[in-house]
């Protein structure tokens, strides 16, 4: 007989454990999204000179003046050196074959190719910075971008609209579902990489470049768990 009490007992206690494990288990999952548009305050030109020559250190030398010459421009427009940062380097020999597919490619020569990467933060003089890069001789524009230095505060308010969003995800999900919700058992932030715009531009002669910065949209999203009742 005591032990058929202690076998119910022990039975006992074991649902009891299963019915509060299901009980803690007992979560919802949300996920909202937060946006926050911010004007980008620093411009980034990606551009340099790609020279050739019969002899590399002709080659390096024509590449060399053409670079510091759009160095020399950058300064002028405002831009201080730290800004003014390579960003790529290369010296590649180049073949060449006459007509015979079967001749063995000849050394013709070399090329050097310099980008620079220069920043910014005359987001409105930004044209005018590009006419004089060209004008000072660079021979490649890679791109002509837009950046935010510091995104904190507009991150810190995209983040604010995603809780506000999963908030109001969890609420009405609780409601539709009969429940209560109960404390917010974790929270998991995820913030977006914002992407730089792309420039609206258009060569004209006798005037500087038009760029049109638009704006940076970074988005954030927040996941919370919420135990329910």
């Amino acid at each position: 007989m005591r032990w058929n009490i202690a076998v119910v007992s022990v039975v006992l206690m074991w649902t009891c454990s299963l019915t509060a494990s299901a009980a803690e288990n007992r979560t919802i999952r949300v996920s909202g999204t937060g946006i926050s548009a911010v004007s980008p305050d620093t411009v980034v030109i990606s551009a340099g000179a790609d020279t050739y020559a019969p002899q590399a250190a002709s080659a390096l030398e024509t590449n060399n003046r053409i670079i510091q010459s759009i160095r020399t421009s950058a300064r002028r427009a405002g831009v201080v050196a730290t800004d003014i940062r390579t960003a790529q380097f290369n010296i590649a020999p180049q073949y060449a074959r006459d007509n015979s597919r079967t001749s063995t490619p000849q050394l013709s020569g070399y090329r050097v190719s310099h980008i620079l990467e220069i920043h910014s933060n005359k987001i409105e003089a930004g044209g005018e910075l590009l006419d004089g890069i060209v004008a000072a001789g660079a021979n490649v524009v890679r791109n002509v971008r837009f950046t935010v230095a510091n995104t904190s505060a507009a991150l810190r308010r995209a983040r604010e609209i995603a809780v506000e969003d999963a908030q109001a995800k969890a609420r009405v999900l609780a409601q539709a579902a009969d429940v209560r919700l109960g404390e917010i058992l974790s929270i998991e932030d995820g913030a977006g990489v914002p992407g730089s715009p792309r420039p609206q531009m258009a060569l004209r002669a006798a005037s500087a470049v038009p760029i049109t910065p638009g704006e940076q949209k970074l988005s954030v999203t927040v996941t919370l768990i919420y135990s329910i009742q």
